[in-house]
């Protein structure tokens, strides 16, 4: 964990978070300045710098929230389009 880092203090607990889904290498929560309802960021438990710095199995692993999060979150954040 990184010091000053936002998400190593949301991954770790330390700040408050409306999470939506979290398994042992990833998390994902609802953003706190959303552009459109619902916009939920993704990310490893593990700090990096970018996403280039994902290794092999927390890559993958930070797109299951994408698709098992949609028809959950769905009535809470109806779309119009």
């Amino acid at each position: 964990m990184e010091d000053n880092c936002t998400f190593c203090d949301i991954a770790n607990g330390t700040r408050p978070a409306s999470i939506v889904y979290e398994d042992e290498l990833t998390m994902a929560f609802i953003d706190i300045r959303q552009f459109h309802s619902g916009h939920t960021l993704v990310i490893p438990r593990r700090h990096v710098c970018d996403i280039r710095h994902l290794d092999e199995t927390t890559g993958p692993r930070s797109w299951r929230p994408s698709y098992v999060l949609p028809a959950p979150l769905m009535p809470l954040f109806p779309t119009t389009g």
